[in-house]
């Protein structure tokens, strides 16, 4: 069985899209993960993959544009890569527009590239 989780600490309106989706593509809810000794990193969601047995973690950026967010996004890699979370391995990136949209069919072929 497959779940995931979805991060509420920052506004949530693309998070809840990516929610959606994937609510209708693998299932239910499971606790988030947090990694512990350089301090917690939740990511927005985390799949547990019964069928592969790789458990995914999922991070939307939503604002690239703000130099703030992606010196804090560029850090968050790199605790990430220091416990095994690697993107393109275990680690899926979805990026909103510099205009602020977001591609469904993008989240879509995600989806269906690391979870089908």
């Amino acid at each position: 069985m497959r779940g995931f989780g979805l991060q509420r600490q920052r506004p949530v309106a693309d998070q809840l899209r990516i929610a959606a989706v994937l609510l209708r593509k693998i299932g239910r809810w499971m606790p988030q993960y947090a990694l512990g000794e350089d301090g917690i990193r939740i990511p927005d969601f985390t799949i547990d993959d019964a069928e592969s047995g790789i458990c995914f973690y999922w991070e939307h950026c939503g604002m690239l544009g703000d130099a703030g967010y992606n010196k804090h996004w560029k850090q968050k890699k790199e605790v990430y890569a220091k416990h095994g979370i690697v993107e393109g391995d275990n680690l899926i990136v979805s990026e909103d527009s510099l205009s602020g949209g977001i591609d469904s069919a993008a989240i879509k072929a995600l989806i269906d590239k690391y979870l089908s």
